[in-house]
């Protein structure tokens, strides 16, 4: 065009922009090309950019155009608005999302459809489903119908704040807005299952439902019922589910893999590793999450030194241990003394960074398993608090456990502690509030269980008596020899 001395318009770059699958940075770079060509940019420019800005979760940059387009004077449209507040909802800035909704009425633009759905979005953390339910049910107010999107993230946000049953009822209400659940609505229903911890068949159910609807199911749908399958342990109808996704074009990955090795691991752990070595021969390359799996089902053999020797291999297979492969490992071997080589290395490599960064005096168990929560309180009694009793003594000792709410073994874990304690001849009570106070802040909100050890029953000698530690210098010494191993592995 340019060429051949054809001036080239708005709508020319506009289609230009638009067609870039590119940076952010690229669409403003064409923006300036565009204001010195001598054609200013309209608000759909903009929108164009900020589209770009969407896929790359880049909110600051979205914030940044949205300024651009004051100081450039081009009045922003709903459009505009609602693809900032969908990149702070994407991006983990749901705060930011909310207050940008609240403040449409300053630019004069009145919240839709996509606006709604993004704010419903923006309550999916934990503890956000209230807010979800009345902004969905408020929507007629604001003379707005909700569509199937809205219903299915709001089920989400239900499910993600363990009220299954609130999600349950949100799916069989839709049929009185006239609306017919897809395959996102399923997927939550299918999900809330899988929170619920008891409605494995329930979720089969509903996954033939989508099947006579001629809704397709998704991979969440087949993972999420896999997962379901893991309480009843049916890994024969496991099976039966990874053979039948190809005929949705599907093709099982390492996730269902893993889902059905789950439903064998502590029942029938032969099975579970012939399912691994079936991984293999299709070519699917194990993760640190499959080796997990692996370890639970020698613990259920009693092959204690068959998992050690699974998790030490694991540089092998070029997987790096995380939270998961550390829990299953001391799952096993927390009793014995190999098992104090592996806290020493999680220690080192910082895989529970939550531990104690509430304070040293302060022990938070949350995401850790029942056997690495026994060692970590071994741990603390025996190593950290006696040290605090002897150089920098706290007004408190508390031992957060949480009630199981986030974690399927909360509740184990704090009989665990209590056990422990007992046996051990240490008195403890519940946190006073004032204690409470100072901890929740940081807490995992309603999930607050927590024992608060009496402190003039603490002595520092008798701790390291009772516990009977391997010493710092021999930890660092087996820690060393660990590493070793795994680097001539590697």
């Amino acid at each position: 065009m340019r060429g051949n001395g054809i001036e080239m318009g708005t709508i020319h770059w506009n289609t230009m922009i638009s067609a870039l699958q590119d940076t952010p940075e690229t669409g403003l770079q064409w923006l300036d090309w565009m204001k010195h060509s001598g054609v200013e940019p309209d608000v759909v420019s903009y929108n164009a950019v900020l589209k770009q800005s969407q896929h790359t979760k880049d909110w600051q940059k979205s914030l940044q155009i949205l300024e651009d387009m004051t100081r450039d004077q081009v009045a922003a449209n709903i459009r505009t608005l609602n693809t900032v507040i969908d990149t702070c909802v994407q991006s983990g800035q749901r705060a930011l999302a909310v207050q940008l909704a609240l403040s449409l009425y300053e630019w004069h633009l009145e919240v839709d459809v996509l606006t709604c759905l993004s704010l419903i979005d923006a309550f999916h953390e934990y503890g956000g489903w209230q807010k979800a339910l009345s902004l969905l049910f408020g929507m007629p107010q604001l003379e707005l119908e909700a569509n199937e999107f809205c219903f299915s993230s709001a089920m989400v946000s239900c499910r993600n704040s363990h009220q299954w049953q609130r999600a349950f009822h949100l799916f069989y209400s839709m049929q009185a807005f006239q609306l017919l659940p897809d395959a996102a609505c399923y997927s939550a229903m299918i999900g809330a299952c899988e929170e619920s911890g008891t409605s494995w068949a329930l979720a089969l159910s509903l996954l033939r439902q989508m099947m006579r609807s001629q809704v397709a199911p998704n991979h969440s749908c087949f993972t999420s019922t896999l997962v379901c399958l893991k309480i009843p342990q049916e890994w024969s109808i496991a099976m039966e589910l990874l053979s039948f996704m190809p005929q949705f074009g599907i093709i099982p990955n390492h996730i269902h893999w893993n889902a059905a090795m789950s439903t064998c691991a502590t029942s029938d752990w032969q099975q579970a590793l012939v399912l691994m070595n079936m991984m293999r021969d299709l070519g699917i390359h194990p993760d640190t999450d499959t080796v997990a799996i692996a370890m639970d089902a020698y613990q259920t053999a009693s092959l204690w030194q068959t998992a050690l020797n699974m998790f030490r291999s694991m540089p092998t297979l070029e997987l790096f241990p995380g939270i998961r492969s550390y829990n299953s490992a001391l799952n096993t071997l927390h009793q014995m003394e190999c098992g104090f080589e592996i806290w020493s290395s999680a220690l080192k490599e910082g895989v529970y960074p939550k531990l104690l960064n509430k304070g040293r005096n302060i022990l938070d168990l949350h995401r850790l398993s029942r056997g690495a929560a026994q060692i970590a309180l071994r741990w603390w009694l025996g190593e950290v608090v006696p040290e605090l009793l002897e150089s920098d003594p706290a007004r408190y000792y508390l031992i957060i456990t949480g009630h199981g709410k986030e974690h399927k073994e909360g509740s184990v874990i704090s009989d665990t502690t209590r056990h422990l304690l007992d046996s051990l001849g240490l008195r403890f009570r519940l946190p006073n509030k004032k204690e409470k106070v100072e901890v929740q802040a940081q807490a995992a909100g309603e999930d607050f269980g927590a024992f608060s050890l009496t402190k003039k029953h603490l002595s520092a000698q008798t701790l390291r008596r009772q516990l009977k530690l391997p010493s710092l210098w021999r930890l660092w010494v087996k820690t060393v020899r660990v590493f070793t191993v795994a680097a001539r592995a590697w």
